[in-house]
């Protein structure tokens, strides 16, 4: 089976990590697969190259966000030409861009990867204007297409009602077993200068509006008086709102800012809990990373976090609402005196959240796309 993977870009992000879990996962043996960046990546976070090291080939459209929305017939011949000259079996997408590009493809099934609830995630990306016009764009896109697949239960609850035509599936996004150089969180402690009596919490991801990381320093701040020296807060990750928490943060060194890591397991290593006060999410892959690592979540009440406090239910008592920050602080609070055994969890989530059974599930739904293309 040849595989296309359309993508806007190859940066170190949630989807282009699936993306990565889900071709890595693959039987390399009986499938060929191939990625279509269509546009050039940001420098500092580009993983293009470990797709190359990893035998992939990776087609460079070289386009713009500009002409992706324009759609310009040059830009759909040769989209359309490239196409031609790699001849999948399937075409699969992950994102707006490769939607608009993709949609117009002929006799050959594209299926788009939704990696969010469009509406929730446009408008408060891009305003409610730019927001719904692309909204609109992107639905009227996604009906074209041979089928999607729902990252979450959430995600496909969401999408079903405006594509009652569309053969959506829901297939979890796989995380794949943890690495760490690390053989234990002692070592992992010791490395990063966490003193044993010491309650690491730490937080995963790009610091936007909609992940709020401003309500966890609220909350980190209202929890714990400055004469506590027992708790640490650590950000991993980069973006807009990063003078904001610097601000915030004053001159509270228990709260650092660490910018983006590559390796996340070996500061989950070090972690005591994880913290998300994101206002939507997908799926949350940052969640699902801390259970792998056996790190308990203090996460906010949205409908996909209730989603996965089904799989762990003792983590249901670290829910808080959206943007409350007083609620936080009493989770972060009951969290320093609360010990959860993970086991269980981790193997839950092995089991059900894995790149392995990620990748044995797109491959089911492919070959039912295909029928007799083969």
């Amino acid at each position: 089976m040849k595989i296309a993977i359309v993508v806007s870009s190859l940066r170190k992000a949630g989807p282009i990590i699936v993306v990565q879990n889900l071709v890595r996962n693959f039987n390399r043996k009986d499938h060929d697969i191939v990625i279509i960046k269509l546009m050039k990546d940001e420098a500092a976070r580009s993983i293009t190259n470990e797709f190359v090291e990893d035998g992939i080939k990776v087609y460079e459209f070289n386009t713009s966000r500009l002409k992706t929305e324009l759609l310009t017939a040059i830009e759909r011949r040769r989209f359309n030409e490239l196409i031609q000259t790699i001849n999948p079996d399937i075409i699969h997408t992950h994102g707006y861009q490769a939607v608009r590009l993709a949609a117009g493809v002929k006799d050959i099934p594209v299926l788009e990867t939704i990696h969010n609830v469009p509406e929730e995630d446009f408008i408060k990306r891009y305003g409610k204007i730019l927001g719904t016009y692309m909204l609109r764009r992107y639905y009227s896109s996604m009906k074209k297409l041979a089928a999607a697949v729902a990252i979450s239960e959430n995600v496909k609850n969401n999408n079903v009602p405006r594509l009652p035509e569309l053969k959506v599936e829901r297939i979890y996004n796989g995380v794949k077993v943890p690495e760490s150089k690390y053989q234990s969180r002692d070592e992992a402690r010791a490395q990063y200068g966490v003193k044993e009596d010491t309650t690491l919490f730490v937080s995963i991801g790009a610091l936007l509006p909609m992940k709020d990381q401003l309500t966890i320093i609220r909350a980190f701040r209202k929890a714990f008086p400055r004469e506590n020296r027992k708790v640490e807060l650590w950000f991993l990750g980069k973006g807009p709102l990063w003078d904001e928490c610097i601000r915030e943060i004053g001159d509270d060194d228990r709260i650092k800012m660490l910018g983006w890591q590559y390796n996340v397991y070996d500061y989950l290593m070090a972690a005591d809990y994880s913290i998300s006060a994101s206002h939507s999410e997908g799926f949350g892959l940052n969640y699902m990373e801390s259970i792998f690592a056996g790190v308990p979540m203090i996460a906010s009440d949205i409908p996909v976090f209730r989603e996965f406090t089904g799989y762990f239910p003792e983590l249901k008592q670290f829910e808080f609402r959206v943007g409350d920050s007083d609620e936080l602080a009493d989770r972060l609070v009951k969290a320093t005196r609360t010990k959860i055994d993970m086991d269980e969890y981790i193997g839950i989530a092995r089991k059900t959240f894995s790149a392995s059974t990620m990748a044995a599930e797109y491959e089911r739904f492919y070959k039912s796309l295909i029928g007799n293309r083969q």
